[in-house]
């Protein structure tokens, strides 16, 4: 028994240390093509298989992975996977841990197939399943197209670079900023687009939008893209030399 473990610790180790690079040139290539990371979904909770797990399920020894949960209106869901099933291989490729079957599904395009071999009740089956898209992910790339869309690049403000601008601590809590909440600042503008019109400059801090404070990238990213299309927003902007003003922005056609 000690001799397999070890064996599959020896595995595991070499399999962590290969997922980064192979995630980064799969995210390097979504990026060249689609201009952000597109990552294949499922819907599910998994969890390794344990001793317990074995037990309960009647295994001889670990083998698989264990679908806790199925999330509702997913492509598991439709796929017909079962909370309890045990994930044994994705195309033929075996799995035993979690992080092996989301590199698996990160490494496939939303709409890719992909042919799952299951464990239920002690019978081997296949299910094949269409890959989706995660509605987070999708929220957040549209909120991102938008952003670009206005003419405005941004990024999280870090305290150190927040002290630089003057937006501090005591300005940020004014403005309803939590401690440790990020505000967001402009790092760059397109001269011919809409927030080059409207006056906005680099090193503006927006604080909010709608009345909605804007505490991260992906909040701001989130809530825009929720937005409207072809109604103007009001974005609140902060500038070191004179305080809050607001402008009016027109959220595009997609």
């Amino acid at each position: 028994i000690n001799t397999a473990i070890s064996t599959k610790t020896g595995y595991y180790m070499g399999y962590g240390l290969a997922v980064p690079i192979d995630l980064a040139r799969e995210a390097m290539a979504d990026i060249i093509e689609y201009g952000r990371v597109v990552r294949g979904y499922m819907g599910v909770e998994m969890r390794p298989i344990d001793w317990d797990l074995m037990s309960r399920l009647g295994m001889e020894w670990p083998r698989g992975v264990f679908l806790h949960d199925i999330t509702a209106d997913t492509p598991a869901a439709h796929s017909g996977l079962l909370a309890g099933d045990v994930l044994l291989a994705v195309d033929g490729v075996k799995v035993e841990l979690p992080n092996e079957v989301q590199t698996l599904m990160y490494s496939r395009n939303p709409g890719e197939s992909v042919l799952l071999s299951i464990l239920r009740d002690g019978l081997e089956l296949d299910l094949p399943l269409v890959l989706g898209e995660r509605e987070e992910d999708q929220l957040l790339a549209q909120g991102r197209r938008r952003i670009d869309e206005l003419g405005l690049i941004v990024q999280g403000v870090s305290s150190e670079r927040a002290d630089e601008l003057g937006f501090t601590a005591e300005i940020a809590a004014e403005l309803g900023f939590a401690a440790g909440e990020r505000a967001v600042v402009v790092v760059d503008i397109d001269p011919d687009g809409l927030a080059a019109a409207k006056g906005i400059r680099v090193d503006d801090v927006i604080t909010e939008v709608d009345q909605h404070l804007v505490s991260s990238m992906d909040e701001l990213a989130r809530f825009v893209s929720r937005l409207e299309v072809g109604k103007s927003a009001l974005f609140w902007f902060w500038r070191h030399d004179r305080g809050i003003y607001i402008r009016a922005m027109k959220i595009g056609a997609e």
